[in-house]
């Protein structure tokens, strides 16, 4: 192979190295000014790493021309450069007036550290999460010492974590909720959400803020119905309370300690009721942007949304997610469809059963011969008296509860027993003037049109909603339509 296109070199960028790269690869780097020929390099059979124009492979970049334009990425040499920044420090120290025998145990402490990251970094002898964990937990064990320095030496307040350390968390995640607890408050309040890398089927949320301690707040979990595998809706409020720049809602689960569905949440904050607050945190919280956000029930009435977020939930976004959710969805649209074929013969017999009761009932009221009457009326209200039997004992079966839980359609069907119980109501009215010797009084007759009113709009209220879900059954999202 062609030593220049032979991909055995490792860069030092800032906290890490990358690679391997190609003698090509990295001059168009240094080219698009990605990194400089001051960056620090290694291959494998190199006791060390080395500046990069130390070594014959790259000499010949001595003379090239300095990009001007803004480089795509900072290039730094920090880690194999660590023991000059402590020589730096030292010089520091002995010019801020610290006392020589403190100055002396503060330097051994620092040095120590200094040099334990160093080595971490430079030979890249554990994995990058590995190293900002392990860096982490060197910066707090020397937390002590850069506090006693940091009055003299401000930049080093910057190691400083206002939060405590978090293995399961994140790095990234980590420095999210650091640098919002970081914020001083005086400029904005600020709050973000990450989740714990423990149980992901019960996750627990970590809040970061740099609001004041005992502040009150409330959070909403809301899934996004056209991501959540096996549900299609999921709703939660819990309560948390900032200390320590930190709130946790753990082990959220659904209901009755069951694993949260996995899909996308939006997860909601907002101030809790006022009561619970302190006056001085009312005025801070309403420092806060304004948010909007739409679902049932959120937020309340006068509650000021303070943070939205999406995050995904109970498990890893994945292929094998992917297609259960394809595979779930595929079987709410047959089922979706299954109920809109029910829902659309009840729907039609019920309303060919209400034209036909009030036909004949327009035509008995004509009658003026009691037995004509009897024998218009009594056989036709025996047949129809089965067919609201039968209808009730259909009503009987779709419980709220049911309709709520097991029912894709639950709504129309609630309008359907509405609009049957009802018709059912008109028919019996009828079925009892049928039986009154002479005319109706004024009364009964406007207790009856009331009656006729009422079914008339449930009965229209049905259609209304039933045919443009018939029309258009499925979302854009692939999900079932369904009824306001």
């Amino acid at each position: 192979m062609d030593n220049a296109n032979e991909q055995k070199w490792f860069v030092y960028i800032g906290d890490h190295h990358e690679g391997p790269f190609s003698v090509d690869e990295i001059k168009q780097k240094i080219s698009d000014a990605v990194i400089t020929t001051e960056q620090y390099i290694w291959c494998e059979g190199m006791a060390d790493w080395l500046p990069m124009l130390d070594l014959p492979e790259f000499k010949s970049l001595a003379a090239a021309p300095v990009a001007f334009s803004a480089p795509a990425k900072k290039a730094t040499t920090t880690a194999p450069a660590a023991t000059k920044a402590a020589g730096r420090l030292t010089m520091t120290l002995v010019s801020s007036g610290v006392k020589k025998k403190s100055r002396t145990k503060l330097l051994i402490g620092l040095f120590a550290v200094v040099s334990l990251g160093a080595v971490v970094y430079s030979f890249g002898l554990v994995e990058k999460n590995t190293q900002e964990k392990a860096i982490a937990s060197l910066i707090q064990a020397a937390e002590p010492v850069i506090e006693l320095l940091a009055d003299k030496i401000p930049a080093l307040s910057e190691l400083l974590s206002p939060i405590p350390p978090m293995d399961d968390v994140r790095p990234d995640d980590y420095n999210i909720l650091k640098s919002v607890a970081k914020l001083k408050l005086t400029n904005m309040p600020k709050i973000d959400v990450v989740q714990k890398i423990t149980s992901p089927t019960k996750p627990t949320l970590v809040i970061s803020s740099n609001l004041p301690d005992n502040v009150s707040l409330e959070v909403y979990l809301v899934g996004r119905s056209d991501t959540l595998l096996n549900v299609t809706s999921f709703f939660l409020k819990k309560a948390a309370i900032i200390q320590k720049k930190i709130a946790l809602v753990p082990n959220i689960s659904d209901g009755g300690n069951q694993p949260i569905p996995k899909g996308e949440y939006v997860v909601m904050i907002t101030e809790a009721k006022l009561d619970l607050q302190q006056p001085q945190i009312k005025s801070i919280l309403q420092m806060f942007p304004d948010k909007d956000f739409s679902a049932p029930g959120v937020p309340p009435e006068k509650r000021k949304i303070v943070f939205t977020k999406s995050l995904f939930l109970g498990g890893i976004k994945d292929a094998n997610y992917s297609e259960r959710l394809k595979t779930y969805h595929e079987s709410l649209i047959k089922k979706a469809t299954q109920e809109l074929n029910e829902i659309k013969v009840y729907s039609g017999s019920l309303r060919s059963q209400y034209n036909l009761t009030n036909n004949q009932f327009n035509e008995l009221k004509k009658q003026k011969n009691p037995k004509s009457k009897k024998k218009l009326w009594d056989p036709f209200h025996k047949k129809w008296e089965e067919f609201g039997i039968q209808l009730l004992q259909a009503f009987q079966s779709w419980s709220p509860a049911a309709l709520e839980k097991d029912f894709i359609h639950g709504r129309l069907y609630q309008k359907l027993q509405d609009a049957g119980v009802k018709v059912i109501k008109v028919h019996q009215a009828q079925d009892n003037a049928s039986k009154k010797q002479g005319k109706l009084s004024p009364e009964e007759e406007s207790a009856i049109n009331q009656l006729t009113a009422e079914a008339n709009a449930a009965v229209d209220l049905l259609s209304s909603e039933l045919e443009p879900i018939i029309q258009n059954p499925v979302t854009d999202q692939g999900l079932p339509r369904r009824s306001n």
